[in-house]
């Protein structure tokens, strides 16, 4: 998977030699929401109602509720002190977050991986998400390594596998 005659496994070995100005992790694991799936409208500005304990939870940290159709993922992650650069080329706009469990790129032919955004205690638990310079953005979903280094990283970091591919090692 990590063979470098490959020339997006060679530029995610680029962006990771160099991870710390492309990718943001979250201080903490954190489990924002349990339960909770993301949902399936893109458009709508108002997705969630936020529960008393999770309005509790963002009053404490002064966070605003975020109803957008990821927005929940975003809070846990800021919930879990993850920093979120403002982009360069549009600088109203922060880097994106990204679940690294997307259903993509199974370590095997015929397991699965965790999908995130439709498994309830993923979606909003912060160790399996990251902020992404829009380099790292474009390539995570197209690059099973730069996805499985991401992977691997967040075991190391939060113990998180939701898939047991890491734990199983001795």
């Amino acid at each position: 998977m990590g063979e470098l005659d490959n020339p997006k496994n060679r530029i995610a070995s680029e962006i990771w030699a160099a991870k710390n100005e492309f990718i943001r992790w979250p201080k903490k694991k954190l489990l924002f929401w349990p339960g909770l799936k993301r949902d399936r409208d893109g458009q709508s500005q108002n997705c969630y109602v936020f529960p008393p304990d999770q309005k509790a939870m963002l009053k404490d940290a002064g966070l605003p509720e975020d109803a957008r159709n990821n927005g929940p993922a975003i809070l846990a992650f800021r919930l879990a002190e993850g920093e979120r650069p403002f982009r360069n080329d549009v600088p109203s706009w922060h880097w994106s977050i990204h679940h690294i469990y997307d259903g993509l790129f199974p370590a095997s032919k015929g397991s699965r991986v965790t999908h995130a955004t439709i498994e309830g205690d993923h979606f909003t638990q912060a160790a399996g998400l990251v902020a992404l310079h829009p380099l790292a953005d474009g390539l995570v979903g197209d690059c099973g390594y730069f996805a499985w280094l991401l992977r691997h990283e967040a075991f190391l970091r939060f113990n998180y596998d939701p898939d047991r591919r890491f734990s199983l090692i001795p």
